[in-house]
């Protein structure tokens, strides 16, 4: 017998599996996901290390409209519609600093946010991402800033270098305030660190939620239940929370502030979503 038979035997099987197998789909989407996120991932690095010959080597905008419709398509998702998106470049330039918080749910996130950051937007994120293949080169050579969680003293002074970064060189930064991916079935979000909004602070730059909806309650991700349907996804960017004259006794209160208006948009969107990926009805 030879090898293309067994090949094409082999993706009958597999072809038949996935279109009455929840499991066999819900896995063999995974796969895909993972092994594009790597392509992607590869390629960012090539086109970024190439992008430093110019002035502004972590200006994304090289990458972004690449990728973005490519994640897309490997996410599964029929469209993606950003409701705010002109929060997101306030000055028409994407120049401003400012501080992009988003809610993290799982690594279907990681892809989505670079798809549509402005220009010159950096990421703040935890030191252990440093490890990871690709991704972390990837990280490394696009000025990302990296937190040690486990050393105070080390994460302070990452705050004020950040913040004098994005400030001279008039970027934004994007990190997400739960610090790990939630994970939640239904619509909810962690308790936030404290990292960005000091950062926030120390730059007197303003601070733009951005919330993804609950992807089990939209119904187009759900790992407990081997769903990975896809669909329709809409997002949204709330308008900018300023800091002015905040200093680092208002930390709790600006916390409190955030995570409340993203926790009341995060519920309301879920159920938004959900109802655009519902099955229509036949007439």
């Amino acid at each position: 017998m030879s090898l293309l038979l067994i090949f094409s035997i082999i993706i009958a099987i597999l072809a038949v599996a996935y279109l009455t197998n929840i499991r066999v789909k819900y896995y063999i989407k995974c796969v895909v996901f993972i092994f594009n996120f790597l392509f992607v991932s590869l390629g960012s690095v090539i086109i970024i290390l190439i992008s430093k010959l110019t002035p502004y080597p972590q200006d994304g905008s090289v990458i972004r409209p690449v990728f973005s419709k490519y994640w897309q398509i490997i996410s599964g998702f029929d469209s993606i519609e950003i409701e705010g998106d002109e929060y997101l470049d306030a000055d028409g330039k994407g120049t401003r600093p400012c501080v992009f918080m988003y809610n993290h749910q799982s690594s279907l996130d990681m892809l989505m946010i670079c798809s549509f950051m402005p220009k010159k937007c950096i990421l703040l994120c935890k030191k252990s991402l440093k490890k990871y293949p690709l991704l972390g080169q990837y990280l490394q050579i696009t000025g990302a800033y990296f937190i040690d969680r486990k050393n105070s003293a080390s994460a302070i002074d990452t705050m004020k270098e950040a913040a004098q970064y994005i400030k001279k060189n008039k970027l934004a930064v994007s990190i997400a305030p739960e610090g790990t991916r939630s994970n939640f079935k239904t619509p909810d979000l962690l308790p936030f660190k404290k990292g960005g909004f000091h950062l926030a602070i120390q730059a007197q730059c303003p601070i733009v939620p951005i919330v993804i909806p609950n992807y089990p309650t939209a119904g187009v991700y759900d790992a407990s239940k081997f769903n990975y349907n896809g669909g329709k996804l809409k997002i949204k960017v709330l308008p900018p929370i300023p800091v002015d004259g905040l200093n680092a006794d208002d930390v709790n209160d600006l916390v409190e502030k955030v995570r409340n208006q993203m926790l009341d948009t995060i519920k309301e969107l879920s159920e938004e979503n959900r109802l655009m990926n519902l099955p229509k009805k036949s007439e």
